[in-house]
């Protein structure tokens, strides 16, 4: 996945050099939370490389007659004009069995851009409004007279003509009627081929980047503001990362230490009268009073 594994950076990190010996400060994973989300965005080299693999996926949908993808074809067999089989080897580790693993990720950022209709499933693919219509439209689709129908079979040059099993109840007839509105500005094409499309880029064209960016809003949830502010600030990075840890409480005061196994007395070494834990050391020890006074004086602030 990397030449440099996980530990060795993380060593690095907070010892400067591979041998090191000491203390993290957060865990790792904090540590490659993304910056808007409060954590030091270093880059997670599982997801990048998902990310990269991922760009095959999306290469196999577009190279229509490429020779790797006969190659794979011919091996492994074709689910659906999108991907393979699933591979199943119970030895080794096949480079494409890695890839086609990923595929359920995949293509739920995907949807189809309909041309002929001739790749896509009318109910089962997601080609309007990016969701397939079996999820939409359950009960119309317990009722098709074909779930595995083409959009290319459901249209004729008088327009769309769906087949059920049944006759249909009005209130399904008004479901219907909400599917054909859903179509009204469909257009087929018998010369155009049908494309998948990446749902987080204007051109719909598939980026590693932005597959990663993905990635790391699906694992960190929403960003926040206050973060995007600190880390864009005009202020020494070094100065940055110790205010960092502050916020975050991670600086080896001797509580930190404590917690870590350290047997000692977590008095602070300053005004020698409670304590030592991040609060008191960074704003409510007399000492530390004395350096804030300084400074608000300094800068004519009260």
């Amino acid at each position: 996945m990397s030449l440099f594994p996980n530990p060795l950076r993380r060593k690095f990190l907070w010892q400067g050099n591979k041998d090191g010996k000491g203390y993290s400060f957060v865990n790792w994973e904090t540590a490659l939370r993304s910056k808007d989300r409060g954590e030091l965005g270093f880059k997670n080299l599982k997801l990048q490389n998902e990310s990269l693999l991922k760009k095959w996926l999306w290469r196999y949908t577009e190279e229509r007659n490429a020779l790797w993808k006969e190659v794979i074809i011919a091996k492994y067999g074709e689910l659906n004009p999108w991907c393979t089989e699933i591979t199943t080897e119970p030895y080794g580790v096949g480079a494409w069995r890695s890839i086609r693993n990923l595929w359920s990720q995949m293509e739920t950022n995907l949807y189809i851009k309909v041309g002929s209709g001739t790749k896509t499933k009318f109910w089962k693919d997601a080609w309007i409004d990016q969701s397939p219509l079996r999820d939409l439209f359950p009960d119309l689709f317990q009722i098709c007279g074909n779930p595995d129908a083409n959009v290319g079979d459901c249209w004729t040059e008088q327009g769309w003509d769906l087949v059920f099993r049944r006759l249909l109840n009005d209130w399904e007839v008004e479901r219907v009627a909400e599917i054909l509105g859903m179509l009204g500005g469909v257009t087929i094409n018998a010369n155009a081929t049908d494309r998948m499309l990446w749902k987080h880029s204007k051109d719909g064209l598939f980026l590693v980047n932005s597959a990663y960016r993905r990635g790391l809003q699906v694992m960190a949830g929403r960003p926040k503001h206050f973060w995007n502010y600190f880390w864009k600030g005009d202020i020494p990075t070094k100065v940055k990362c110790f205010t960092w840890l502050v916020i975050k409480r991670a600086c080896l005061t001797q509580e930190v230490l404590q917690k870590k196994g350290r047997q000692l007395v977590p008095r602070c070494f300053l005004c020698n009268l409670t304590s030592e834990t991040n609060s008191h050391l960074f704003l409510h020890c007399n000492y530390t009073a004395q350096i804030w006074n300084l400074f608000l004086s300094i800068s004519n602030l009260n």
